[in-house]
C-alpha cells in the first residue's frame, strides 16, 4: 500500500509525516531524495527554461521517481511526501506556468508511462488558504523556500484543479488545525487505508473505469467489482464441495462449489483465482480455465474450472471462511446442482457449464 501527501509548500506536509514517524514507527516514511538529480543537472549545465533541456531534466526526475516507488514496495504501507502523481503534474504543467505551449506528453511518453504505472493508491490532499500557507512559511525559519511565491502564484491554483475532484484524492482542510492535529488525522487516514480491501472499479463491459472501490462502502452506480469463482475437479472426476462457516452472514453452513473471491486493486482475473483458490483451498496445482462471465448490477463474476491431480486429503480450511469440504461423485455433483443445497446464486453463475456438461435435469 502506497498513500501520498499533496498540497502547496508549507500546508504541512513534511510535519505530518514527521508526527507519523513518532507516532506510527511501523509505518514507512518516504521523503523526495533529490540531491542527486540536482547534482546532474547542475553538472550538465541543464536551463529547465529551454524546451530540449527541460524534457532531459525531466526524463531525470521520472526515472528517479521509478525507482523510488520501486524501493518502497519492500514496505508492507508508505507514505510519501509527494508521489509519482508530483511528478506527473509538475512534468505536464511546468511549461504552462511559464507560458509556453511546449509538446510534453508524447516527448516523454516512455517515462511517463513508466510513472503512471507506480501511482500511490490513495493520495491525501492538504488544502489551505494563502493566508494560512504564508503564515506557515513564515513560522518556519528551517528553510527558505525561494520557490514558493512563484508556487503560490502559478502553481496552485492548476495544482487544486488537477488533484480536488479526482475519485483517487481525499482532502483534508488544514485551515484552523494546529501542526499536530494535522499530524494525527493523516495518521488516521494513512491507518484506514492501510486496513481497507481496495478493488478496481469497471463498468459493465470489463473496461476499467480508473478509480477505486473499498470494500464494504456503497458501489456507485454504474460501477462494478470484479469476483472470481473456481470450480475445482480433480482427474479422476469428482468434484470439489467447501462448507462456508456457520457464522458467515450470508449462507453460512452451506456447501458452495468451490472457492472465490474479489480481486484486490491491480488484480486480473486469473491472478485472483489463483489466489483466492491457495487461500480458501490450498490448492496450488492444475489447469484454470475460464468457463463463463455473469454481471449482476454491481459485481462482474469471472468462473473458472479448475482441473487438478492434487491430493484428497491436502485441501486446507480458511479460517473464518470455511469449516469443511468434501469432494463428490459427477453423479453426486449432478444431483447436488439440481438439489435446493446448492446457493441459487450460484447456480445461475454456472448455469452456462452446467448445461454445457449436461448436468442440468
Amino acid at each position: 500500500m502506497i498513500l501520498s501527501l499533496q498540497g502547496c509548500m508549507a500546508a504541512g506536509k513534511t510535519t505530518a509525516v514527521r508526527y507519523l514517524q513518532e507516532h506510527a514507527p511501523d509505518i514507512h516514511i518516504s521523503y523526495e531524495d533529490t540531491s542527486d538529480v540536482i547534482a546532474e543537472i547542475k553538472q550538465r549545465n541543464l536551463d529547465k527554461n529551454k524546451y530540449e533541456d527541460y524534457l532531459e531534466i525531466q526524463r531525470l526526475w521520472l526515472r528517479k521517481e521509478v525507482q523510488r516507488w520501486e524501493k518502497a514496495q519492500q514496505y508492507p504501507i508508505t507514505v510519501m511526501d509527494f508521489g509519482a502523481e508530483e511528478i506527473e503534474f509538475y512534468t505536464l504543467n511546468y511549461p504552462k506556468t511559464i507560458g509556453m505551449d511546449w509538446e510534453v506528453e508524447q516527448s516523454l511518453k516512455p517515462e511517463l508511462d513508466a510513472v503512471r504505472a507506480c501511482m500511490p493508491d490513495r493520495i491525501l490532499f492538504l488544502n489551505a488558504s494563502e493566508e494560512t500557507l504564508r503564515r506557515n512559511k513564515q513560522n518556519d525559519s528551517t528553510r527558505p523556500r525561494n520557490f514558493f511565491d512563484y508556487y503560490l502564484q502559478y502553481f496552485l491554483p492548476l495544482k487544486k484543479a488537477w488533484f480536488i475532484g479526482r475519485p483517487d484524492v481525499d482532502v483534508l482542510d488544514v485551515e484552523n488545525l494546529s501542526p499536530e492535529e494535522v499530524g494525527q488525522r493523516v495518521k488516521v487516514w494513512a491507518e484506514r487505508w492501510r486496513s481497507a480491501e481496495i478493488w478496481d472499479a469497471y463498468y459493465a463491459d470489463t473496461t476499467l473505469a480508473g478509480r477505486d472501490l473499498v470494500r464494504g462502502e456503497p458501489i456507485p452506480e454504474g460501477l462494478h467489482h470484479l469476483v472470481s469463482e473456481i470450480l475445482v475437479r480433480h482427474t479422476d472426476g469428482d468434484y470439489l464441495l467447501m462448507q462456508r462457516d456457520p457464522r458467515k452472514p450470508n449462507y453460512g453452513g452451506y456447501f458452495e462449489a468451490t472457492a472465490g473471491g474479489s480481486a484486490l486493486k491491480g488484480e486480473d482475473a486469473y491472478c485472483c483465482a489463483k489466489r483466492e483458490l491457495r487461500e480458501e483451498t490450498g490448492i496450488v496445482r492444475g489447469t484454470l480455465t475460464n468457463i463463463g462471465r455473469f454481471v449482476s448490477h454491481d459485481t462482474i463474476y469471472e468462473n473458472f474450472l479448475c482441473v487438478t491431480d492434487c491430493g484428497k486429503n491436502s485441501v486446507t480450511l480458511q479460517e473464518g471462511e470455511t469449516v469443511s469440504y468434501k469432494w463428490i461423485s459427477e453423479a453426486e455433483f449432478i444431483d447436488f446442482v439440481n438439489s435446493d443445497a446448492m446457493i441459487d446464486t450460484q447456480f445461475r453463475r454456472y448455469e452456462p457449464y452446467l448445461k454445457q456438461m449436461g448436468y442440468i435435469k
